[in-house]
């Protein structure tokens, strides 16, 4: 007489071969383009050379932006809005889906920007700076500031999470500004937000266009 466990793993097996496990959907098929361009504003392909940047170009995986004396706006699906101050640059390090979730990594190696999310459920958002890392929430706004002195992230609205290479997580809230050294290293510093700028109320003229 066979043991019943034995005939129930076997028919356990059966199941799983009929039914295998559903490998997971991945897509470099994204709808992001610039919205707004005001300026001197340039792109990069991987490879190539640098080109002006006009309203409605495409932008894909492995893009660079750039501003000199312009500012730029890039509008994603799903709510979510990259705004460019002068002088500034953005990798579009990964633009993907996976299993219908959009996956968004930026890089800001230097300059201004801005950033608004309000996106859906499995959606991530996470933005590198040469000395930290940034995770957005589901809904929020925030700024970052990146110079060779030192890095800057401004909640607006919302709230996200900044870690560092010295392994360093700090949870900030709205109206809550971090600093992290140039290396990344020291003690986050947290204070509150400073008030507005003239990228502040560009921003909000944008806004209400």
């Amino acid at each position: 007489m066979k043991n019943p466990f034995y005939c129930l793993l076997l028919a356990a097996g059966f199941v799983l071969l009929v039914h295998p496990t559903k490998a997971q959907e991945y897509s470099n098929i994204r709808i992001v383009s610039l919205s707004f361009v005001q300026g001197v504003v340039n792109y990069q392909r991987p490879g190539e050379d640098w080109q002006n940047a006009g309203l409605s170009l495409p932008i894909q995986e492995g893009f660079t932006l750039r501003t000199a004396d312009g500012y730029a706006e890039v509008e994603f699906e799903s709510s979510l809005k990259l705004r460019l101050a002068t002088n500034s640059t953005v990798e579009f390090t990964g633009l993907a889906l996976r299993d219908g979730f959009r996956l968004t990594q930026l890089t800001i190696p230097q300059g201004t920007a801005s950033i608004s999310a309000d996106l859906k459920r499995g959606d991530v958002v996470s933005v590198a700076a040469p000395n930290m890392d940034l995770n957005l929430s589901r809904y929020g706004r925030f700024r970052l500031d990146i110079s060779p002195a030192g890095s800057w992230v401004r909640v607006l609205e919302g709230q996200g999470d900044v870690s560092t290479p010295a392994g360093i997580s700090s949870h900030l809230h709205a109206r809550q500004t971090l600093h992290v050294d140039a290396n990344g290293f020291g003690s986050p510093e947290v204070a509150s937000n400073p008030p507005h700028d003239d990228f502040d109320n560009w921003y909000l003229i944008v806004k209400r266009r």
